[in-house]
């Protein structure tokens, strides 16, 4: 058994691509393109980030493995850490901020932020469920959106979410 798990180990390893960045890449998304998004914060965010250089959200070429364009963040933004991607838009988390924003990528690219209402909250990860809802957590609580992210968020706290076989979201109170 063992030698059948280090062949596989051996034949994964063999394929493997180190691809160089400068940052320390966190979360990573693949869009409708065939492009590689990819979060690069500048530092270690468990949970904020002490010393930072500066961050940004990396994209790359799946078939040629090749670096299209590194989106730097602008000022008063920091350390993206989780992605998701809807609408060939980038949504990103950044614990450090206590904000959720969005890039619109492109030859002159668009940034926004919204701020989490619980103070420190440290958003981590996101994703769209089938609705378009915008879902991320924080410790302890769930957050929902509807984009584009208008005031108020929702916060569910002290539920249990279950998700049935074949169906969505459905809740029960503990």
């Amino acid at each position: 058994m063992s030698m059948t798990l280090l062949g596989t180990f051996a034949a994964f390893a063999a394929g493997v691509k180190e691809t160089p960045t400068k940052a320390n890449p966190w979360g990573l998304v693949f869009d409708n393109t065939g492009h590689v998004w990819v979060a690069e914060p500048g530092c270690d965010a468990e949970p904020n980030c002490l010393t930072t250089f500066r961050s940004y959200i990396g994209e790359y070429n799946r078939s040629n493995e090749s670096l299209v364009k590194n989106y730097f963040e602008p000022s008063g933004y920091s350390s993206p850490v989780f992605l998701a991607t809807k609408n060939g838009n980038i949504w990103f988390t950044e614990s450090t901020t206590n904000a959720i924003g969005r890039l619109i990528p492109g030859s002159t690219p668009h940034w926004t932020q919204w701020k989490v209402p619980t103070a420190s909250a440290n958003p981590y990860d996101l994703l769209f469920d089938k609705n378009g809802n915008l879902w991320f957590t924080v410790p302890r609580q769930i957050h929902s959106r509807k984009p584009p992210c208008q005031p108020p968020i929702a916060i569910l706290t002290a539920l249990l979410w279950t998700i049935p076989a074949r169906s969505g979201l459905s809740r029960t109170t503990r």
